[in-house]
């Protein structure tokens, strides 16, 4: 399934409420949130569905007619952030398109600053990365919340990184844990599972290749207790893996972290790509060389995945 969202994005230092004004205004029934992961930032995103969306639908006859709506949703964008620039000609303003289907993804975009385009990004399965390090340096990570299907109605977001386990070694642990619990339903396909406990949160996991799972997910409620149980279920489930795991709170900035992966390693794997095609193989070194043993990590008291499984 198609998935292609317009994305204006704004890095936010100390208080920009008046250029956050300014984007409401010219970007009405745009979704737009606040982001605080892996920086401060201003989001405001249409979708490609939107432009077919029946202008006489639009509350208070907002559009005349379905080229209006077109133009709003998509083509008109950039002449909005020209005007946008001209009002805050030192602020830098990113444009990211990002179009994905079957599970692979391209972007491309562009810079303004001061009303020209300072830097514009051919389409690539990373240009996203290229372009956000314009507005913020810093930034390393192919997944960003902003662009997720769920981030504009998710309390809370879950995102990481399995290592050195086979995706049936960790279908083997959820399904064991879970698959005969009433509280939650569990799907699995060859590449990819789904748990889900409902209107509470859910975990989607991929595999990437032999030795690399993704998994990403959302809470969906606002409550200390929920994300305890989130973060329990999680270091339970994944006791003796190798993991790095961030469950943040997408209200305030909160963030756990748990993991028993190293930094560096940490580091190297976030920057790496996992949707240049809907289920791909990555060259990037996950041996136990590069990476921190997790065992001595885990709580002793507790059984890990291998002891479970054998009763040991």
């Amino acid at each position: 399934m198609s998935y292609r969202t317009y994305n204006v994005i704004i890095k936010l230092d100390n208080d920009n409420s008046e250029i956050k004004d300014h984007l409401l205004n010219n970007f009405k029934f745009f979704n737009n949130r606040i982001f605080f992961e892996p920086f401060k930032g201003f989001v405001c995103q249409s979708s490609d569905r939107w432009k077919s969306h029946p202008f006489e639908k639009f509350p208070d006859n907002f559009f005349k007619n379905q080229d209006e709506v077109e133009n709003h949703f998509e083509y008109g964008i950039e002449d909005k952030l020209m005007e946008i620039s001209k009002a805050f000609p030192e602020k830098e303003i990113a444009f990211i398109d990002v179009d994905c289907f079957g599970g692979a993804c391209t972007s491309d975009g562009f810079i303004i600053k001061n009303q020209e385009k300072i830097f514009v990004q051919e389409p690539h399965h990373s240009s996203h990365i290229t372009l956000l390090q314009k507005i913020h340096p810093g930034f390393n990570s192919w997944f960003f919340y902003p662009f997720t299907r769920t981030f504009f109605t998710d309390i809370g977001g879950i995102n990481g990184d399995i290592i050195n386990f086979s995706f049936a070694a960790v279908w083997l642990a959820v399904s064991q844990e879970f698959g005969e619990n009433k509280d939650y339903n569990l799907q699995a396909a060859a590449n990819e599972m789904f748990l889900d406990c409902p209107n509470e949160f859910n975990l989607y996991f991929m595999k990437v290749n032999d030795n690399w799972i993704k998994i990403m997910g959302s809470i969906l409620q606002n409550n200390n207790t929920l994300f305890q149980k989130v973060k329990d279920l999680i270091e339970d489930m994944l006791l003796g893996m190798e993991y790095n795991i961030e469950i943040n709170n997408l209200e305030n900035g909160e963030t756990t972290v748990l993991k028993t992966i190293d930094q560096e390693k940490n580091k190297e794997i976030k920057a790496t790509s996992y949707r240049t095609h809907a289920f791909n193989s990555q060259t990037i070194d996950l041996s136990a060389n590069h990476s921190s043993g997790s065992n001595d990590k885990s709580p002793k008291k507790k059984k890990n995945f291998f002891q479970r499984l054998f009763g040991k």
